[in-house]
């Protein structure tokens, strides 16, 4: 806290470590989302019930509702890029930008982005056994976007993090009396 009782950083250090959890955090929900409705809807469609005496035809009406419904779900896939996208743009460079930082806490935000960095690692590895996998392997891989970035993540950590270092730098620079926005 400074003197006027303004918190300088607010926090900021962490968005990179959350980004990174968060990119696969939300890439496996939609993914998991996306691949247990389709199961669903498979089975729906796939049961064979005579028709007669009253008893409705679940496949028809399953391929009427649950298949547009699926269709409409493949935009899971561009969704989980642009939250992670957003996130990198809002969070972690935008964030940086309108707080304020002590120019000692530049070693303590590379710390960061260093941690941030060892924690994808094992994160994109991991992706990457995910999408190996016979099951689900699939649709994780038609989330493209997404993907990309998870199967970069230390690359993208890297150039993320120190974004957001460089325009902490800027708004070191600016203050109240030079025209900031602080």
């Amino acid at each position: 806290m400074n003197k006027k009782g303004q918190n300088l950083m607010d926090g900021s250090m962490l968005d990179v470590i959350i980004w990174v959890i968060m990119a696969f955090v939300i890439t496996m929900l939609l993914g998991i989302w996306f691949y247990g409705t389709g199961v669903m809807t498979d089975a729906l469609i796939a049961i064979d019930a005579p028709v007669g005496n009253g008893s409705t035809n679940v496949s028809n009406i399953a391929i009427d509702t649950f298949g547009n419904v699926q269709t409409g779900l493949g935009l899971l896939k561009v969704i989980a890029f642009v939250l992670i996208f957003s996130m990198i743009i809002t969070s972690v460079i935008m964030s940086v930008f309108v707080t304020r930082m002590h120019p000692v806490m530049f070693f303590a935000y590379f710390a960061f982005i260093m941690l941030a960095v060892v924690l994808s690692v094992p994160i994109s590895n991991e992706y990457e056994v995910l999408i190996q996998n016979n099951v689900f392997g699939q649709t994780l891989q038609d989330f493209k976007g997404s993907t990309f970035i998870l199967l970069n993540l230390p690359a993208i950590t890297v150039v993320v993090g120190f974004l957001g270092l460089i325009f902490s730098m800027v708004g070191i620079i600016r203050d109240r009396q030079s025209g900031g926005l602080i």
